[in-house]
């Protein structure tokens, strides 16, 4: 009698500690869950606030001096918000219209908002190496992969041709320059890839081309300056999936 009343308090204590644990890992799912979609409501509200800065056109297909005399963007009151603002990035389209910031390193807006608040969205920032002016032969900027769509959970459509056909280019403003970014290429590479080195032979590039996950109508490497958007992707462990465009002054 003694045993069998043992061995069943046995099996309700072991039912109460499997319960627990499923009460508890349940309860830490559900936290992670709702900080996670707390922190993209408070990057949209931040990313909204900013917007009221920003004019830009809702028309696709614009001529160069539509979209110059449309694109306005308040750098002034920008960096009234944060300094390092230096460029703003839109996607006729798409969900990305966002602030670029530039850090002192790549790590210090992995997860601040434009205003230097902590989120896991984090922002869109330019490469620590790069002139901030977009002067050089390749520019990067980085974006988290927001499970929501935000920042640049929306790049991975690129991947689809259709996607590309609808929304071939991006425009980037600075605070001394309009840009229309024609896309040409889009592609699956490691984290340490020569694109992200401070020198990317022309080889390099034109493998991109070949292997880009849409079609463009170029051949060849353009001969002006390239924006690079680069997001995580889950191919592999330390994927990045990479859009290539070619910078086209408005001016």
């Amino acid at each position: 009698m003694c045993a069998k009343r043992l061995q069943k308090t046995k099996k309700d204590l072991l039912f109460w500690v499997v319960l627990a644990a499923l009460i508890g890992t349940f309860c830490y799912c559900a936290y992670r869950l709702g900080s996670y979609y707390l922190a993209d409501r408070r990057s949209r509200e931040m990313a909204e606030s900013v917007s009221k800065y920003v004019h830009v056109p809702q028309t696709p297909g614009l001529d160069r001096e539509s979209e110059r005399e449309q694109i306005q963007v308040d750098f002034p009151a920008l960096r009234q918000v944060n300094g390092d603002i230096v460029a703003w990035l839109y996607g006729p389209g798409t969900e990305i219209s966002y602030p670029v910031v530039q850090g002192k390193d790549n790590d210090q807006y992995l997860y601040l908002l434009p205003d230097r608040t902590w989120n896991v969205s984090g922002s869109l920032f330019l490469d620590y190496r790069c002139s901030p002016g977009f002067s050089d032969n390749i520019s990067i900027i980085y974006g988290h992969h927001m499970k929501t769509g935000a920042m640049f959970g929306g790049l991975v459509q690129y991947k689809e041709q259709s996607y590309y056909k609808a929304h071939p280019y991006f425009y980037l403003i600075t605070p001394e320059q309009k840009y229309r970014v024609e896309l040409f290429a889009g592609c699956v590479i490691p984290s340490d890839a020569e694109l992200y080195q401070s020198s990317v032979p022309q080889e390099y590039l034109q493998d991109c081309i070949n292997n880009s996950t849409f079609i463009a109508p170029v051949e060849s490497v353009p001969e002006g300056p390239i924006l690079v958007l680069s997001t995580c992707t889950y191919e592999y462990e330390n994927a990045r999936y990479a859009v290539l465009g070619e910078l086209v002054s408005l001016e």
